[in-house]
């Protein structure tokens, strides 16, 4: 087993820079503070910007369109089909036969992503 070697001018370096870094004065910390606070102000900003456009396209006038065109051909199915199973079968029928409906599907589950990037690891405890 060979020797542990140490590289004492690589130590000495970090206790240098570290005595540096202790040593910063206080305007120089006020200074590194208020940059901090700026970074995050700006993040919040993105945050609340991107949130806004969200909402605005969930709730806007088209999506609210579609989403009721979709429940309307569920809510048909309804009637004439009595187990679950057999009403999402009728509807994915229906979905790939009407291409317009298929494209207002392919919109919700759009929103649906687009929700879920928009929830962050650390904000709902899950794990990355």
């Amino acid at each position: 087993m060979g020797a542990v070697v140490y590289n004492y001018g690589a130590i000495l370096e970090l206790l240098v820079h570290g005595y540096k870094f202790l040593t910063i004065s206080a305007g120089e910390w006020l200074l590194f503070a208020a940059e901090i606070a700026v970074a995050a102000v700006i993040y919040f900003e993105l945050e609340h910007s991107r949130r806004t456009s969200f909402l605005e396209k969930a709730t806007g006038k088209i999506s609210d369109q579609e989403r009721r065109d979709i429940y309307a051909v569920y809510l048909n199915l309804l009637a004439k089909h009595d187990s679950l199973e057999d009403r999402a079968n009728a509807f994915m029928r229906e979905m790939y036969n009407d291409h317009c409906l298929k494209t207002k599907c392919d919109n919700e589950i759009a929103l649906f992503n687009e929700m879920g990037f928009m929830t962050s690891p650390w904000l709902s405890r899950k794990k990355p």
